[in-house]
């Protein structure tokens, strides 16, 4: 194995784990009990980005936060309730919690190998509001040619624009879906929802 398919397997590894741990939280917490259409999963995906529009419209964003603060706080939900939650980088990370959680309900393997041609093509950067519309189109679309295969590659060329996205915009994406995942551990049922 040359480094290259080291660094890909490693990463894929890495991709693997994540999801099974976003999907086993969210079927932990009630999730999965009834049946949910894959429209409205993709729906509840968008919802995110139409919330990230939103916060980045109002510039209510973390620049200037303490990360290390967060991260060592002792009173961890407050701070995060108050100074992170629902803000364009917590809402960029929840739409890719949600779309690697639809991904753990499906199949993961067909989802990275659909996820590594994503590597390979170039987004578009040109500002924020319009990428995030971009990206709901991405989903849309992902909702007309449901079959398996197909739907896995939308999902992942979501995903792919979204970390570029977060990459643009200059966001630790894996940090705030830490953060984000430790502060869901501790929600209620549904997060207090009924889907």
């Amino acid at each position: 194995m040359n480094l290259k398919e080291y660094k890909e397997s490693t990463e894929e590894s890495k991709m693997k784990d994540l999801i099974k741990q976003i999907h086993d939280n969210a079927k932990e917490k009630g999730f999965y009990d009834k049946p949910v259409s894959v429209k409205t999963r993709l729906a509840l995906i968008n919802t995110e980005l139409n919330e990230a529009i939103e916060s980045d419209r109002t510039g209510y964003n973390c620049k200037g936060l303490n990360k290390k603060g967060l991260e060592n706080s002792k009173d961890f939900i407050n701070e995060f309730e108050l100074y992170w939650k629902d803000r364009l980088e917590d809402e960029i990370c929840d739409a890719k919690i949600r779309i690697l959680d639809f991904v753990g309900s499906l199949n993961a393997d067909d989802f990275i190998k659909e996820y590594n041609k994503q590597n390979r093509l170039s987004f578009e950067l040109t500002n924020t509001c319009e990428m995030l519309f971009e990206i709901t189109g991405t989903i849309y679309f992902a909702g007309y040619v449901y079959d398996g295969i197909i739907s896995l590659h939308y999902l992942s060329l979501a995903l792919y624009e979204i970390e570029q996205l977060a990459k643009y915009l200059g966001i630790d994406l894996d940090w705030h879906i830490e953060m984000k995942m430790r502060y869901n551990e501790t929600r209620e049922r549904l997060h207090g929802k009924s889907y």
